[in-house]
């Protein structure tokens, strides 16, 4: 084998048009191939257990390496380097257990460049890394009966593509990426997979995984501006968590399963989140700061827990829960001009609304239909408005206000009263300061009411 490298070796460095072909059937084989010059190729096979290969190839122009390994414990190294390309081609397949593959296609000067990694069976290792691209794309698909494979993808540069697929249980996915205008999609098919994402850069990254099975987790990262997460997740025990910072952040969660879990933290302007859940025992939380960010959620079944934290101005909420119940909703706003809107149904639900700091010119909406139901708003500040319904009996609602021009009315527009409908709700409602109005109407038998306005400047 060392006569056979060495010869090629020699090959390589004198011919334009560089070709090696390797076949080494049986066990415990190793190739070692080291092309410089023009429109390099590779390809080598290996049928057998613990074979490996390592390539090198430098070149200005085209390279391509084919790989094919069948059988347990085998390895792959392989890398293009040195202004390759355009159009660079690595593709490994590994068939059988245990196999690793480690791509690397990095230089400054990387352009349209191509790296695949297929592997079948258990305890697989892939990695591919792609540093200073441009237009390439990183794909790793390992799938299989077994557990334990993982696959990991490292970009930087502009306009690149990474895509994971892994079928099994036990599998980690991991996507770096750095630059502008960067996708990383990721599936995994199993039980106790994670992923984790993370792009730095300054516009247009997207990240979009799907996840079937249990036990499943997310761990998200963006960095800069005009990015988007897509999550869905069917199946049971399911996490996500992102984190995004920057201006024009988008996040989409959609899990149906059981006790599943979502954190959105988004820390920026125009940032906009939308949370879909259905199952049972699901929470969302959405932490968001500065300015006009958006928190949408939508939760169907029962013993939901919801929550949004907004700091800043002209902050939007919306939280839909719908089911039968014990589904539980709260909504923290500081700052000025923001809105909530709640709206659950089903019976034993409990929403709970803090509006307070300097702010001023907030509204809140709260609409629930069903029993037993419990309101509790707090508003500080000026010219806040709240306004509720509920349908139903024995529900609950304490409302208190501080600050001048705050009003306490219905969801039918201005002057109209904040209603309860049905039979023993009990209201308690509190405002501090002047200018204050309220207005209420309650239809039915066995209600109670409460409302204490103290004028004081």
């Amino acid at each position: 084998m060392l006569t056979g490298a060495a010869l090629l070796f020699l090959t390589a460095a004198y011919a334009q048009t560089n070709s090696t072909t390797i076949s080494q059937p049986g066990v415990g084989n190793g190739a070692s191939v080291s092309q410089s010059g023009q429109n390099q190729e590779v390809t080598i096979s290996q049928p057998g257990d613990d074979n490996s290969v390592i390539t090198s190839q430098t070149s200005v122009y085209q390279q391509r390496i084919f790989v094919d390994q069948n059988g347990n414990g085998n390895a792959a190294d392989l890398k293009q380097d040195d202004n390759a390309g355009p159009g660079n081609v690595i593709r490994v397949e590994q068939n059988g257990n245990g196999g690793s593959a480690n791509v690397d296609q990095s230089s400054s000067y990387t352009e349209s460049s191509r790296a695949v990694i297929r592997q079948n069976g258990e305890n697989h290792t892939g990695n591919i890394n792609q540093l200073g691209a441009v237009e390439s794309e990183a794909r790793i698909k390992q799938g299989g009966a077994g557990a334990g494979s993982t696959a990991t993808i490292n970009q930087s540069g502009y306009f690149l593509d990474a895509e994971l697929r892994q079928r099994g249980e036990l599998n980690e996915a991991t996507v770096t990426q750095e630059g502008v205008s960067h996708s990383a999609d990721v599936e995994q098919i199993g039980d106790r997979n994670t992923a984790q994402i993370t792009q730095y850069g300054e516009v247009q990254n997207e990240a979009y995984v799907q996840q079937l099975g249990n036990r499943n987790r997310v761990n998200a990262l963006q960095d800069g501006g005009n990015h988007d997460i897509n999550l869905l997740q069917d199946g049971n025990r399911n996490e996500a968590l992102f984190r995004q910072r920057g201006d024009n952040m988008n996040a989409y969660v959609d899990q149906i399963g059981n006790r599943n879990d979502v954190a959105v933290y988004q820390r920026g302007n125009d940032n906009d989140t939308y949370i879909a859940q259905d199952g049972n025992n699901l929470s969302a939380e959405v932490f968001q700061q500065n300015r006009n960010n958006l928190a949408d959620i939508n939760q169907t079944g029962r013993d939901h827990n919801a929550g949004v934290d907004q700091s800043g101005r002209n902050q939007y909420v919306n939280i839909v829960q719908g089911g039968s119940v014990e589904n539980e909703a709260y909504v923290i706003q500081t700052g000025r001009n923001n809105d909530a809107y709640v709206d659950q149904r089903g019976a034993n639900h409990d929403v709970n609304l803090t509006q307070n700091g300097t702010g001023s010119g907030n509204y809140a909406s709260f609409r629930q239909r069903g029993d037993n139901m419990n309101a509790t708003a707090t508003q500080t500040g000026e010219e806040n408005y709240f306004e509720l319904r509920q349908n139903g009996t024995n529900g609950y609602v304490t409302i208190e206000q501080n600050g001048e021009g705050n009003v306490i009315e219905g969801l039918n527009g201005p002057l109209s009263p904040t209603r309860q409908i049905g039979d023993g709700h009990s209201m308690n409602l509190l405002q501090t300061g002047v200018e204050g109005l309220i207005q209420i109407e309650q239809t039915g038998s066995g209600h109670s009411a409460t409302v204490i306005q103290n004028n004081n400047p």
